[in-house]
């Protein structure tokens, strides 16, 4: 008989995994036709410890050195499903499969795990049962924020189930519990040490918040399992004691040696980002590579896949293993974690996007003298939210220096624009009542302020800054004989401008851009999440461009770009684009505008050096001091958030931070590429579409106005410069504090008695 035999495959399959040769098995049973249930499970098996000897070596070391045994099998169920016998000593034996038919019970498993895990949150399975569950899981993960993972623990110490469950399910593959590596197995005996033992050495890995049993052990399996965390517990406790002891020791003048390079070694600084935040997770990496530059040594504490978590337990052990002289997150300050940093580590919150949890005044009282905020508007948040302003430093958004991007050989669209604001006005005043609308009298409310605002942008209007957007709130109020509460306001007045205007303004320009392109027989562009699902928009979708280089490259080569945003224009797309050597057509906005008429006033007038509102009426005459106000009363709208704000100083810390020059406002030839309404961007299409030197001049000049005041380098430098003088003083005045003490008598005199 040859090979070609089914008779033979068979045999031949028996010999391969006698031989343990488990890839060349599987083949050999899968090519015999018309295989029996018998055959399916060899096939099953041999495939699945091919893929745990290449996967799972300690796995497979187990499975392969188990003893024959008679204690389970495999069986099938009323269902004709197959599941797992397990026989009991008596001899009478039981399913474990629950309710007799494990393909519907693991469906309702996993709709009661997903539900209780919304976050992703990991889930410990006691026991592998019959392994329908683990199979699930593997093959359907929740849909979790951007590439996050659900982390699977799979415990059974009873090795011999594994093995039946191998018969009966295919785990290979990309989508199998085999080869995922969110899933983790801990099989044997000896399971709780290996458990141990890796939450023990990855820091970033979270315990099984969430267990299901699934076997006659499940018990004794969840009572190892708090042991082990109660284990860790007083790992993190080791930790903190460390840490303590050591910045026990330290003050402000150490930490202000450290940054002015006089410690015996370089300063060190330890930077918290998550890989769930595409922005700001490149934003960390850029400022630790500045750091890099200026001679600190940098460590990066961030998720090294998307199943792992930046936990306390990973940042002690960084901060007790590292020891950083500085603290450095993104959009979250050193209260929200709990303790973790001791109250003298300097800790330096970039503000970059003016989110709820950062403001409110309970949340400014908190600052304290060694944090530091970095922020592009420090009196709204000096004035509006009770942050102490000295512990404030202007930070702008900050582009990395570069060589522009390769342009590529692909053909090139005429008009482009990268955003997600792709949804409807609909679409989105849906979400607002469902968030909202607590009652009638809300919905209505809410209803008629975003009709207010469409009906705006319909008519050709527009609501470009936060002033207008309160305007309309507050009106509605009036007109609905209604009010809120200052935090409610707040709240829905966010909501509005953001995601809400900000969307209804982006699109009203992308309109324009539509009929210019149409006018002048050009293409636009539109890259993003959701432009495909929008009706108006749909014909120039592109789809998601992803960040870094092949956004750099886009570009490059687009002919031109739209920047289209109701803030300042220096947003994060135009800085990078420019850096990549891109040609940019802007909408300008008062923001751009009216802060640069201001300054250039203050430059011309003889007020050059005034930092404040009041220094600048004092070294004015009479006749300048009405002009001046009148710029300031232009500023209002798309500077202040309270109205008590000193607009001049609000000006000069724009320039401190490099957003505003005395020359050329945020960014050089503005006034050449701007536009405002459908004319003015036409006119600008039609003068640069066709002339690419033009571009190329434009282009360069504003890219060497950027590399000179707003990359990582200079800002990075001037912001750790500021701090360590910061941290200067404070040791100064402690210095004087300790004086004063040590003159104080060593006791004071008790007083006579009466």
């Amino acid at each position: 008989m040859s090979d070609n035999c089914p008779v033979d495959r068979l045999k031949t399959g028996d010999n391969l995994m006698r031989q343990r040769r488990w890839a060349e098995a599987a083949d050999a049973f899968a090519r015999s036709p018309g295989p029996d249930a018998g055959t399916d499970l060899k096939r099953r098996l041999s495939a699945n410890l091919g893929s745990l000897q290449q996967y799972r070596p300690d796995v497979y070391a187990t499975l392969v050195s188990l003893p024959a045994q008679q204690q389970f099998s495999v069986a099938t169920t009323t269902t004709g499903a197959a599941t797992v016998l397990c026989r009991r000593d008596d001899g009478s034996s039981v399913s474990l499969s629950p309710g007799n038919d494990p393909e519907a019970s693991a469906a309702a498993a996993k709709r009661q795990l997903y539900a209780a895990t919304k976050a992703g949150e990991s889930v410990g399975l006691c026991g592998i049962g019959d392994g329908y569950l683990a199979r699930v899981l593997a093959q359907e993960p929740p849909v979790l924020f951007m590439d996050k993972q659900q982390p699977v623990f799979l415990v059974e110490p009873e090795a011999q189930i594994v093995l039946q469950c191998l018969m009966i399910h295919d785990y290979t593959g990309r989508r199998g519990p085999i080869e995922d590596a969110r899933f983790h197995w801990f099989v044997g005996e000896q399971w709780d040490e290996q458990y141990q033992r890796t939450l023990t050495e990855d820091l970033y890995l979270p315990v099984a918040s969430l267990t299901v049993g699934q076997g006659y052990d499940t018990p004794r399996i969840q009572e190892r399992l708090r042991a082990i965390v109660q284990r860790l517990v007083d790992r993190d406790a080791e930790f903190a004691t460390e840490i303590g002891r050591y910045y026990d020791e330290l003050g402000a003048a150490d930490f202000a040696a450290a940054f002015a390079g006089r410690a015996d070694r370089p300063p060190r600084v330890l930077l918290l980002t998550t890989r769930f935040s595409t922005v700001l997770q490149y934003s960390t990496r850029d400022t630790a590579a500045a750091f890099e530059r200026m001679g600190w040594q940098a460590r990066l504490v961030i998720e090294p896949s998307s199943h792992h978590r930046v936990l306390r337990s990973g940042i002690a052990a960084a901060l007790a293993e590292f020891k950083p002289d500085l603290v450095f997150q993104i959009d979250h300050l050193r209260h929200e974690h709990q303790g973790l940093f001791p109250p003298n580590l300097p800790f330096a919150c970039w503000i970059q996007d003016h989110l709820p949890h950062l403001a409110s005044p309970e949340v400014g009282r908190r600052v304290g003298e060694f944090d530091f905020v970095l922020t592009d508007a420090i009196d709204t948040y000096v004035d509006k939210f009770a942050y102490p302003a000295l512990q404030c430093i202007p930070l702008p958004k900050l582009v990395v220096q570069a060589e522009p991007a390769e342009a590529g050989d692909e053909p090139a669209d005429d008009l482009v624009f990268v955003s997600n604001a792709s949804r409807t006005a609909d679409a989105m005043i849906e979400e607002a009542l469902a968030r909202h609308a607590r009652n009638a009298h809300t919905e209505e409310l809410v209803k008629r302020c975003c009709r207010r605002m469409v009906e705006t942008y319909e008519s050709g209007g527009a609501l470009p800054t936060y002033h207008d957007v309160c305007a309309v709130l507050n009106g509605t109020l009036t007109d609905l004989g209604l009010t809120l509460a200052p935090d409610g306001f707040d709240v829905l007045a966010r909501w509005l401008t953001h995601p809400f205007n900000d969307a209804l303004y982006r699109q009203q320009a992308l309109r324009w851009a539509a009929e210019a392109a149409s006018e002048h027989g050009l293409t636009l562009a539109l890259y993003g999440k959701g432009w495909e699902s929008h009706p108006e928009f749909r014909p120039h979708a592109r789809g998601p461009v992803a960040y870094g280089e092949p956004l750099r490259r886009l570009t490059r080569q687009s002919r031109i770009n739209l920047q289209i945003v109701p803030y300042l224009c220096l947003h994060q797309r135009l800085l990078d684009g420019l850096m990549a050597g891109g040609f940019f057509l802007v909408r300008t906005h008062p923001a751009d505008l009216a802060p640069a008429a201001l300054l250039r006033f203050l430059e011309d007038s003889g007020a050059g050096t005034a930092r404040t509102t009041a220094d600048a009426l004092a070294d004015l005459p009479p006749m300048k001091q009405q002009e001046l106000q009148t710029l300031i009363a232009q500023c209002r709208p798309c500077l202040c958030t309270t109205g008590a704000e000193d607009v001049v100083a609000m000006t000069r810390a724009w320039e401190e931070a490099g957003q505003l020059t005395v020359r050329d406002g945020p960014v050089p030839m503005l006034s050449e590429v701007g536009f405002h309404d459908v004319a003015s961007l036409k006119a600008r299409v039609r003068k640069f579409a066709g002339a690419s030197s033009l571009r190329e001049s434009v282009a360069g000049c504003q890219r060497r106005s950027v590399s000179a005041r707003l990359t990582y380098d200079s800002g990075v430098r001037r912001v750790a410069g500021r701090i360590g003088e910061l941290l200067a003083d404070s040791a100064v005045r402690a210095a004087g504090r300790e004086a004063i003490v040590t003159k104080l008598p060593a006791t004071w005199p008790r007083g006579k008695a009466a």
